[in-house]
């Protein structure tokens, strides 16, 4: 049912929509009074079919079908719209949206305010997320974040051996718990904006959002179960969500003809309510270390059970809270008539100091461990963002264009030695690791020009340079070169071409490599190093992609036809093309290959990593207007993308001699490091 222009139903709808909020920001046009409502009353139904082997029916309204919507039986209210100008005879505007009102995908949206001086405006929105609806679970939660399994389930299974498991967890599912892992959002914003003047605004903005549920996460509560002949095992854990996202915006413009500024405060603050999560061991109900006696599962009738040693209990950090406070200039002037000036500058500071969990949830390996080095992180960092752009015209045709834009990241967290501890299993590192902060410092100058030769028609050439400075990564410094350059032609008025180019050049200063020695990263020094057993655990050779040498070609074509007014055509393509696998500079400069020459099964390559990375597409559209009201239309994309790379099998047990090819083993019986790091072992995808 749908009723427009009735005084008598937009009075009864205002007071019931002022209950509520939703949608989409307001617009500043003056509208005539109207309104809108589409309601009714709906039934929902279905079958749910992918689980046959179930033996319940899993609900259709908490299926697929409802994973980010909320459609049920009963009455419904689809959407509604109310404006009212001029309330009361005064100059004060109202305006209300609704959709999905009163269920759990809802949106409101309310503007009040009055033409070129104030606004305030309300807006609240839900989203709902469901995961799946045919889980059961063993774990109960017992407290914000702690899962617990009855006493007599966990004995069952400890007592279980490893090639039994699978038939005794699935006796127990008919006592489980139903779970419908989902997760309901919900965000509200409130925004004041007031006109001081024509030219100079106030204005402030809050928003927050609150995150509530479970989700479906799986967690290991020692070393992986592939790389373990301990019983690595593991369990999947409802995670809980309940936390706050806030943010607040304030700040001031003013705008002349020739001149301009704004400025501004910006803070982020992440408020979570569970810090952590905590959670049984399905299999094991003391804390043990083999071959501690302790570890024996208590013996049922018959042989006892093998050990299952780690811990009785599991435990994860989750999001730490945290905030972020931002300030921001901008600011715009034209100096003269043909130059105008814009210039951007935001600093940051941001902060964690979320408490550290312990080193492992396993008290007997807790003990062996020693304290932390600090009860929390005190996480501190400050970013600098600039962005600076001088853009000149001295010729009626032409334009020049000179652009700076820079970025700190320093991070000065302090720097702590933990204890490892792989797994709540392994022993503790005897040598204590450190956390990096990884900081940059990225700047980018770019000069360009533009000559409009003809109408809709003009060539663009420029240069573009980035330094890279980077902390506690591989490559301190790297510069790259770029050059642009584009044409757009229109030799009719119905036609219209354009293609560009990008050639870039990186070029790393120094890859800090493993090897303590100083040998390079070339074929002949390996052979050296091997002949020497100096194996560090990471390659030599191997290269991050986001730090390697890279040359980089990027092409793009577009073609744009309109034969008559009702008909448009287009088509476009496009290509990325990467090469990493360039010989020297910090690469090695002869190949690495162990097979070279005719007889090689592939290309050369000089370093470890992504080799190649290159990207194909193309495409059309078209477009045709019946009229102002009806249009169709048709468009087709193909992408291909294409990536090669190479890495090398090496056994992390160190070693002093064995085969020459191949993984050998050495006089304790442990992998030999030489025999592993060879070219032999070498793979590509």
């Amino acid at each position: 049912m749908k009723t427009t222009k009735s005084s008598q139903f937009a009075t009864l709808a205002l007071l019931t929509l002022l209950l509520f909020p939703s949608l989409v920001f307001g617009q500043e046009e003056r509208p005539a009074d109207r309104g809108s409502i589409e309601l009714g009353v709906r039934h929902v139904w279905g079958d749910v079919y992918g689980r046959p082997d179930l033996p319940f029916q899993p609900s259709f309204e908490t299926s697929k079908f409802n994973e980010y919507r909320d459609l049920r039986t009963g009455f419904f209210v689809r959407r509604f719209t109310l404006t009212l100008d001029d309330i009361l005879g005064s100059k004060n505007y109202l305006s209300a949206q609704s959709r999905s009102a009163i269920y759990r995908d809802q949106s409101y949206l309310v503007t009040f305010g009055q033409y070129g001086r104030y606004k305030i405006q309300f807006r609240y929105d839900e989203i709902p997320h469901i995961y799946t609806n045919t889980s059961r679970t063993l774990y109960t939660e017992t407290a914000p974040g702690v899962f617990t399994i009855t006493p007599a389930v966990r004995s069952t299974l400890q007592a279980t051996s490893g090639t039994n498991i699978p038939a005794t967890a699935l006796a127990q599912v008919s006592s489980m718990t139903f779970i419908t892992p989902a997760i309901r959002r919900k965000g509200a914003t409130g925004l004041v904006s007031y006109d001081i003047t024509s030219d100079w605004n106030i204005f402030g903005l809050f928003w927050r959002e609150n995150q509530v549920g479970t989700r479906p996460i799986g967690l290991l509560l020692n070393s992986s179960p592939s790389a373990s002949a301990t019983a690595g095992y593991g369990a999947e854990v409802p995670e809980p969500i309940d936390y706050f996202n806030n943010l607040v915006r304030v700040g001031t413009e003013y705008g002349r003809n020739d001149w301009g500024f704004q400025l501004a405060y910006v803070g982020s603050f992440l408020q979570n309510n569970i810090g952590e999560l905590v959670f049984d061991n399905p299999f094991r109900t003391t804390d043990c270390l083999a071959p501690d006696p302790a570890c024996t599962n208590p013996p049922p009738p018959g042989p006892p059970a093998p050990e299952t040693p780690g811990p009785a209990r599991g435990r994860m950090d989750l999001y730490p809270s945290n905030s972020a406070h931002y300030v921001n200039f901008a600011g715009a002037i034209d100096v003269g008539k043909h130059v105008r000036a814009m210039a951007s500058i935001t600093p940051g500071w941001l902060r964690q100091n979320d408490p550290f969990v312990p080193y492992t949830s396993n008290l007997l390996r807790l003990a062996q461990t020693g304290p932390l080095p600090a009860a929390s992180l005190n996480g501190d960092k400050q970013t600098l963002a600039m962005n600076y752009t001088l853009v000149a015209t001295p010729l009626k045709n032409v334009q020049l264009q000179a652009g700076y834009r820079h970025y700190d990241y320093n991070n000065n967290t302090p720097v702590h030695g933990f204890t490892g501890v792989q797994g709540d299993f392994g022993a503790p590192a005897t040598t204590p690791f450190q956390n990096q902060p990884f900081g940059f410092n990225k700047k980018t100058i770019e000069v360009t020009g533009n000559w409009f030769f003809a109408k809709k028609s003009s060539v663009k050439v420029g240069y573009e340079g980035e330094w890279f400075d980077r902390a506690h990564r591989d490559v301190e410094h790297s510069l790259e070169h770029s050059i642009i350059a584009a044409v757009d032609v229109s030799p009719m008025k119905d036609l219209f071409f354009r293609v560009s180019y990008r050639h870039q050049n990186r070029e790393p200063e120094h890859y800090e490599d493993e090897f303590s020695d100083g040998i390079e990263c070339e074929a002949g020094a390996l052979a050296a190093a091997r002949a020497a057993f100096i194996f560090p655990d990471i390659h030599p050779c191997a290269r991050r992609f986001d730090e390697a040498a890279r040359i980089r070609d990027r092409a793009d074509a577009l073609v744009q036809y309109s034969p008559f007014d009702k008909l448009s055509l287009s088509a476009f393509a496009g290509t990325i093309q990467d090469d990493l696998n360039r010989p020297g500079d910090t690469n090695s400069p002869s190949p690495l290959n162990f097979l070279t020459g005719s007889a090689a099964t592939t290309g050369p390559y000089y370093l470890y990593g992504l080799l190649k990375d290159l990207s194909y597409n193309y495409g059309f559209d078209a477009t045709y207007a019946f009229s102002s009201a009806v249009s169709v239309f048709a468009e087709y994309s193909h992408e291909k993308y294409h990536k090669r790379m190479t890495s090398r099998y090496r056994a992390p047990a160190q070693g002093a001699t064995g085969s020459a090819n191949g993984c050998g083993a050495n006089s304790a019986g442990l992998p030999d490091r030489g025999a592993c790091d060879s070219a032999n072992n070498d793979w590509e995808s």
